[in-house]
């Protein structure tokens, strides 16, 4: 990985068109297709959760999405870079860039709705739905640029039209191969979260189960702070209403008095 990015940082020459921005392909496109293939394995774990109910399932689904979302977001990020310089924009609503961004919201919507529902099994049923769901916007993302008679903003597929050098094809091949490795790395760590977390919450069950525990009291805490909060919120957006209010009546009276002198 070290030397990849020697490689690409100091060795390899720009691109003969775009120059230095050109190398951004050695980050851009590992990381969608790194994210690809962690949404895949989310897929696949997902129907094994449905099949069998086992929870161990759930837990690598929702891992390999939260890692898999990183790198999309990456892509996102380095391609917008990238248009801004070549394109002269920083977004289009091209098929490809579109497509993709739809990809990034469905699983944000995923990992924002698993907080919501409370009950273990209703939420990983849920999840692995929305997941298989979901995975059906990566191949139209893929299919995009080559889909025929479609317009698209998007460069063509230079690693399958032979617009790369054999050095380029190899750079790109490791920054792969090594984004693989860190999301692999980081799946494993946070697929040791998960488990703990899910550990946590069957001891709180059984604890509550033997012992009782009365959960009012701390029902009641966090009503208080999500009440307070609503009511902060909505104050400041009063306070921000009177402050646009005053600056726009100062304006309005400075303005009126312009007028006036120049009538006078």
């Amino acid at each position: 990985m070290i030397w990849n990015m020697h490689s690409i940082l100091l060795e390899t020459p720009g691109e003969t068109a775009q120059g230095m921005i050109g190398k951004m392909i050695f980050i851009h496109v590992p990381a969608a297709f790194t994210a690809f293939v962690f949404y895949g394995i989310a897929v696949i774990f997902s129907v094994a959760f449905l099949a069998t109910k086992d929870f161990k399932y759930d837990s690598v689904a929702v891992s390999s999405i939260e890692v898999a979302q990183v790198f999309t977001l990456i892509n996102l990020v380095t391609g917008s870079i990238w248009g801004h310089i070549i394109w002269g924009i920083w977004w289009t609503w091209d098929l490809r860039l579109t497509s993709q961004f739809m990809c990034f919201m469905l699983y944000l919507g995923y990992l924002l709705m698993r907080p919501a529902v409370a009950e273990a099994t209703q939420r990983a049923t849920m999840s692995a739905i929305l997941a298989i769901f979901a995975a059906a916007d990566v191949p139209l993302v893929v299919l995009a640029i080559r889909l025929h008679n479609v317009r698209t903003q998007h460069p063509a597929p230079v690693l399958e039209t032979g617009g790369l050098t054999p050095r380029w094809y190899a750079l790109a091949g490791i920054s792969w191969l090594a984004m693989l490795l860190i999301a692999s790395a980081l799946v494993l760590v946070r697929l040791r979260q998960e488990t703990v977390k899910r550990e946590i919450d069957s001891i709180r069950r059984e604890l509550h189960a033997v012992y009782g525990i009365n959960m009012d009291a701390i029902n009641q805490t966090f009503f208080f702070y999500g009440y307070s909060a609503a009511w902060l919120i909505l104050l400041g957006f009063v306070l921000l209403l009177v402050k646009r209010g005053q600056r726009i009546d100062h304006e309005l009276t400075r303005l009126k008095s312009l007028v006036e002198d120049k009538d006078k």
